[in-house]
């Protein structure tokens, strides 16, 4: 498929992993984080679905809307990213745009 050739596709994998190496991190390190990320990955994957079959689409559309506010806000607190007019605006807009988005599509298919 095309996201193999993609910068951070799979084939980038090992010159990743090289440099990693390169950098001191052991492989046992790397090995676990890989298996850690894939582990969690794959439990938000199932939390999300259960999440999904519970309550209706709309609800977890709101949810998941919420859930990047959330990942924003503790990114910025945790990592201390500076937070520009231009990019406050700028998430803002994202963000409500999804979710206005979302509220408009479950409004306007429940009149059909």
């Amino acid at each position: 498929p095309v996201a193999l050739l993609l910068p951070g596709g799979l084939l980038s994998a090992p010159a990743a992993w090289q440099a990693a190496l390169a950098k001191g991190v052991p492989a046992s390190k790397l090995m676990y984080m890989m298996v850690a990320s894939g582990f969690h990955f794959f439990m938000y994957q199932l939390s999300s679905f259960w999440v999904l079959s519970q309550v209706p689409p709309i609800t977890h559309s709101v949810l998941n809307t919420l859930k990047r506010v959330v990942i924003i806000i503790v990114s910025i607190v945790v990592f201390r990213t500076p937070v520009t007019t231009q990019s406050a605006i700028g998430t803002a807009t994202a963000i409500g745009g999804v979710l206005l988005y979302s509220l408009t599509k479950q409004y306007y298919s429940k009149k059909k």
